[in-house]
């Protein structure tokens, strides 16, 4: 909160927080945002190929970033607070502009932890902002290296001139157009030249710190005005649309901050030297969090562990998976309608990071046509139930998508009493469970050959394609799911009948009925598997992946995303 100062003149007495509001004003005019950026692809260890085009850069007003308007405006707004370094930052309110900072509030709950862990604790540096606002993450280095070799243009071809010892650093930038991206990926150079060549052909971001492509950055190289290390190569962006980030801003998703560009550039400089692809650059987010007195959000949580499991994933390139036991499936396994199938015992799993409704699931396929097969999650109960003549059972979450047409559940059986009185009918597979309607249900219960409780109804399906990659008989023979052994089957669906409707005082009760099912899945003959750490944490993967279970069952299915595990004292 900005205050007054009484000047000596008593006669004269200035509103510090109107001047600095009149400074905002006249000074956030938006400067015309710096046009090709060089398109480009990468592909995870292979080939990076590079779009060659003119450089086409605006020619700023130099004499504008001479004396750094933000400097003035921190003198304003800090006063006395200014460290003896000079390096200042503060929250600037809801003011967007280029050379702005954007720090993620981890205290508004988004379920960052569960998907798009990179956002969480993050530090975005404004490119732009006009109709469309874009900026890239600075705080995400990766351990990726490449070197001229490594880039070839659409053709195939070479780059002219390539020199193998020209070695660059690359950082994820964000998931635009990034190093995962199945696009052509933007690479932004940054950089704080102070040449004639390389104003040249750049664009001015702040005071000391500029944007160039990657073709120019090259060339100020070759031609012995810089070296790769004089720049920060980011493959990647983040992106809002019109008036996006200015919504999210004022419902308080982010801190819009200034700061100088030499804090900026000494948070990169250790990023380059000191901090390990695995941190995630938290480190740069807990410094400008203390220098704008926010210290006291800094704690660390789930969400962090999460993130420093994608920064091993997404950052880490030369970093080995663990040789998790994958069963081949038997020759005589295949998927067809009635087989039971149970998520991985690969570690780390595969559902770690996104789609956590499918940890240590149970699924049934119930149809299939040429394309896909349709299949239902059994494991997860949800909030509402079903009621008849005084009994009640919960209604289950089959998957993402709903039901089209007039039957809204789906009732399923095992009971041998219900199958010779021909209550439903059987699935292909031999493995005895039995479709059935609602109202063959009730005509059962009314005979009294059946109660409640011996059917599960479950709403939404989840639907997967039947061949190539990321079909689900891949995911079979990589290990991704596993066919339910028929000897098991009774077990695991006599273990998933306990559950309860979901609840804050069931959800932990049907959590460990869930863990128990899916262990009794499994082969006997699967091999234990070796577990790992959070980078620096004493948790395991497998506890995360579980607690990530936990999470997503309390976001998405009961509506409460408070309900996580305390990890204090645990770090």
């Amino acid at each position: 909160m900005l205050c007054k100062t009484t000047m000596n003149n008593r006669k004269s007495h200035i509103d510090h927080h109107l001047l600095c509001l009149l400074v905002i004003i006249l000074l956030t005019l938006s400067l015309p945002a710096g046009e090709g950026w060089v398109r480009n692809s990468i592909i995870r260890r292979q080939i990076v190929r590079i779009n060659l085009k003119k450089d086409d850069v605006n020619d700023d007003d130099e004499e504008l970033y001479k004396e750094d308007w933000r400097d003035f405006r921190a003198k304003l707004v800090l006063q006395s607070e200014l460290g003896p370094s000079g390096g200042w930052a503060y929250e600037s309110g809801y003011v967007i502009e280029k050379g702005s900072i954007i720090l993620s509030r981890p205290e508004q709950d988004f379920s960052q932890g569960l998907n798009q862990q990179y956002f969480h604790k993050c530090v975005i540096l404004v490119l732009g902002h006009d109709t469309f606002t874009h900026g890239i993450i600075l705080n995400r280095p990766t351990d990726l290296i490449l070197s001229d070799k490594d880039f070839t243009k659409n053709d195939g071809s070479p780059l002219e001139n390539s020199n193998s010892s020209n070695v660059w650093p690359v950082y994820f930038g964000g998931d635009v157009k990034g190093i995962d991206s199945e696009e052509d990926a933007n690479f932004f150079c940054l950089h704080s030249l102070q040449s004639e060549a390389a104003a040249k052909v750049s664009e001015n971001i702040m005071k000391d710190i500029q944007l160039t492509t990657f073709e120019s950055a090259r060339s100020l190289v070759q031609s012995n005005h810089a070296t790769p290390l004089d720049f920060w190569v980011f493959a990647g962006y983040a992106g809002w649309g019109e008036g996006q980030l200015q919504n999210e801003i004022e419902r308080e998703d982010w801190f819009m901050v200034a700061t100088d560009s030499q804090t900026l550039l000494k948070e990169l400089a250790e990023l380059r030297t000191k901090t390990n692809p695995r941190e995630a650059g938290i480190g740069v987010w807990n410094e400008l969090m203390k220098m704008i007195k926010k210290e006291d959000i800094v704690e660390e949580s789930f969400d962090d562990f999460m993130l420093r499991e994608w920064a091993r994933e997404r950052l880490c390139f030369d970093y080995l998976q663990s040789s998790s036991p994958v069963r081949i499936p038997e020759s005589n396994e295949f998927i067809k309608v009635g087989t039971l199938l149970r998520a991985s015992s690969r570690n780390p799993s595969p559902f770690l990071l996104s789609d956590q409704e499918f940890h240590k699931s149970i699924l049934l396929i119930i149809s299939e046509n040429e394309d896909y097969y349709i299949g239902l999650l059994l494991n997860l109960s949800t909030i509402k139930d079903y009621h008849f003549e005084n009994h009640s059972i919960p209604i289950r979450f089959g998957g993402k998508y709903s039901m089209q047409g007039d039957d809204e559940f789906i009732w399923l059986h095992l009971n041998q009493n219900l199958q010779q009185a021909k209550v439903g009918s059987p699935l292909e597979s031999q493995n005895g469970i039995w479709k059935c309607t609602e109202g063959q249900v009730k005509n059962a219960i009314q005979k009294n050959n059946a109660q409640l409780e011996d059917f599960m109804l479950v709403n939404h399906l989840s639907v997967w394609k039947k061949l190539g990659p990321n079909s689900l008989q891949a995911g079979v023979f990589e290990g991704i799911f596993e066919v339910v052994p028929s000897s098991q089957v009774s077990n695991v669906w006599n273990l998933l009948l306990n559950q309860k409707t979901l609840s804050t005082l069931s959800m932990e009760q049907n959590i460990q009925t869930l863990l128990s099912a899916w262990k009794a899945g499994q082969f006997d003959n699967l091999k234990k598997i070796e577990d790992d750490f959070v980078y620096k944490t004493s948790i395991r993967v497998s506890d995360l992946a579980d607690d990530a279970l936990r999470c997503w069952i309390a976001t998405f299915l009961l509506g409460d995303s408070t309900l996580r595990r305390d990890y204090s004292g645990l770090e």
